[in-house]
């Protein structure tokens, strides 16, 4: 089976994608009580050698949209899920971020508490997305437990040997959150593996037939 989504298959995929993100944005920004802009997500397939210049920051590469614009250190938050029919790995990449300055009294935090407040803010992003993203595909996700990874960019790779992935190459939906007013910004990053992609071309098709009908 060809894994590239045919033109009605991607614009399907898209608008299920658009919906999630506005979830996940609007909750977001009720929990930081701060406006979150978010951009169009863009989705291609990516084999993991060109993921893996994305995460060492070769801005070189060709063709390769660097996930953090410059080289300090970041934390990544990578959480997997799973359907009967359908796999695939979430990755929040967090530039320098900072928590210590939220508006809402509630949320202040001393600096200590930022990996916590890092895995509450993923879990919110993550659960959000996910929940509309399986729910207009008739799907229901398990989720395996977030993990934290701080990362130094003078060495990447070495750092990033517990996210090697196993598939020759997968779909990736890449996001970008910024919240205004704040010095906080994160990208999400999905992967669904090749046989993942399959799976979904066949529910898209399910989709598609309804609206057709």
């Amino acid at each position: 089976m060809n894994v590239e989504l045919s033109p009605d298959q991607k614009d399907c995929l898209q608008e299920i994608v658009n919906l999630a993100t506005g979830q996940a944005s609007n909750t977001l920004a009720r929990y930081l009580s701060a406006l979150v802009n978010i951009n169009v997500p863009a989705m291609r397939l990516v084999k993991p050698t060109l993921l893996y210049k994305k995460l060492a920051l070769e801005h070189d590469a060709e063709d390769d949209s660097a996930l953090i614009e410059d080289k300090k250190h970041f934390s990544t938050v990578s959480q997997s899920f799973l359907s009967d029919e359908i796999r695939g790995d979430t990755l929040l990449f967090f530039p320098n971020v900072d928590f210590t300055q939220l508006p809402s009294a509630e949320h202040q935090i001393a600096p200590d508490d930022n990996h916590n407040i890092l895995l509450d803010v993923s879990a919110i992003i993550n659960t959000a997305f996910l929940n509309t993203f399986s729910e207009q595909l008739e799907q229901s996700f398990s989720y395996n437990a977030p993990r934290l990874h701080q990362v130094d960019p003078n060495q990447p790779l070495q750092q990033l040997n517990d996210l090697l992935f196993t598939w020759d190459y997968a779909l990736e939906i890449e996001i970008a959150y910024q919240v205004e007013k704040l010095s906080f910004n994160c990208r999400m990053v999905l992967l669904f593996p090749n046989d993942a992609i399959k799976r979904i071309q066949l529910v898209l098709d399910d989709i598609l037939s309804d609206y057709d009908e």
